[in-house]
């Protein structure tokens, strides 16, 4: 997946759209991405930090869900917990492919 900051979509550099596509499934427009209320917030709540959470949760429930494999996200701040529950409980309402149970193709 390609890197792109805010100086970039700033600058007028497009995403890919395999980027607005992964964005979408997180519940994000791109476009929201270029404004600077997107990029700053008090205690990581962002738009930025919160697609980012929400592909880290994704990315682990897809993991435990396909290869058995859990992760793990050690932390020592209240914030980060509160932070992934949220994510967690937005994929979930979002029925994001990664948060549906698992059906084996023998299933």
């Amino acid at each position: 997946m390609e890197r792109i900051t805010a100086a970039d979509i700033r600058a007028g550099k497009r995403p890919s759209s395999g980027a607005v596509t992964a964005l979408r499934t997180l519940g994000y427009d791109a476009a929201h991405l270029a404004g600077q209320s997107a990029w700053v917030g008090m205690d990581g709540l962002h738009c930025a930090q919160v697609a980012s959470t929400r592909s880290w949760v994704a990315c682990s429930a897809d993991m435990e869900r396909n290869v058995g494999v859990r992760m793990f996200f050690a932390s020592d701040g209240k914030a980060d917990i509160t932070r992934i529950k949220a994510a967690r409980t937005a994929l979930e309402n979002m029925g994001h492919p990664a948060m549906q149970p698992y059906k084996h193709a023998s299933d």
